[in-house]
């Protein structure tokens, strides 16, 4: 099983877009083959942080995922909202 964890620093006045598009894209890949959990998680200490964190059952699963016609749409949206590049930790668990 692999594990995602992705962290997102969002412009403040672009919250409200980055969780609209963040709820579009998650709705999507929940259809993915191997797609065992996909969330949007915000952080209740700092309002504009999020993380999304992900479930897959394998490796190829999310690179199939990370080539599905949704990822590209939406990945580059939501990466425009971001004060710096996402920080994205892969996990397996063991």
């Amino acid at each position: 099983m692999i594990k995602v964890v992705a962290n997102h620093k969002v412009i403040e006045s672009r919250i409200d877009e980055f969780v609209e598009t963040g709820k579009q894209m998650i709705e999507a890949s929940l259809n993915d083959a191997g797609n065992m959990h996909y969330t949007l998680n915000k952080n209740v200490q700092r309002e504009n942080e999020f993380a999304i964190i992900e479930m897959w059952e394998s490796q190829e699963a999310l690179a199939a995922h990370m080539e599905s016609d949704h990822f590209k749409k939406y990945m580059p949206l939501m990466s425009s909202m971001l004060v710096e590049a996402p920080s994205i930790d892969i996990y397996e668990e063991v």
